[in-house]
């Protein structure tokens, strides 16, 4: 992208989307929701990256973690200085706070936090790493990628509207994704 702006409408390419997503929301999303379907829903997964990660059953949820006193209630404020792409509105919570607040955004787009729990495990099991070691393997993992990817997709559809919702919110990019 070299500090162009892409035309809306225009084809876009997954880096430059990431990179217009983490410099301006608005801009981003006009682009973006101006694509045909078609490039919209393959990018949808570079736009939300790792989304999923962060509501029910995902493995950057403090459920997720060994220790059960994972940052229950220190802020990031509280460890000092911000980092240089975090937002102000996440640097003064907590993570069971950002939890909590991505849980209610999930719920007022009208998303069941078992239901979105239960497809981001799916994808989990789906998505488990095993690495071919032959033609033969990864013919048989075809079944597997294929699900993956489908799950993925659905997931993603559900979750634009909350991610849109958590940015205009005053949320980064990288707080999110």
């Amino acid at each position: 992208m070299d500090g162009e702006r892409p035309e809306v409408g225009a084809p876009l390419e997954a880096a430059q989307l990431r990179e217009l997503a983490r410099k301006n929301f608005a801009e981003s999303t006009a682009v973006f929701e101006a694509l045909p379907e078609e490039q919209r829903s393959k990018l949808l997964s570079e736009l939300l990256n790792n989304f999923y990660t962060r509501i029910p059953g995902g493995y950057n949820r403090i459920e997720a973690t060994e220790d059960p006193d994972a940052d229950t209630t220190e802020t990031v404020l509280d460890r000092g200085k911000r980092p240089v792409r975090m937002s102000e509105v996440r640097f003064a919570q907590s993570l069971r706070q950002f939890e909590a607040t991505v849980d209610a955004a999930l719920e007022k787009a009208g998303i069941d936090l078992a239901q979105i729990k239960e497809k981001n495990n799916a994808l989990a099991e789906a998505t488990l790493r095993q690495v071919p070691m032959n033609a033969v393997e990864l013919a048989e993992m075809a079944p597997q990628m294929e699900r993956a990817a489908a799950l993925r997709l659905e997931l993603n559809a559900l979750l634009y509207g909350v991610y849109k919702a958590l940015r205009e919110a005053g949320y980064s990019y990288d707080d999110v994704a």
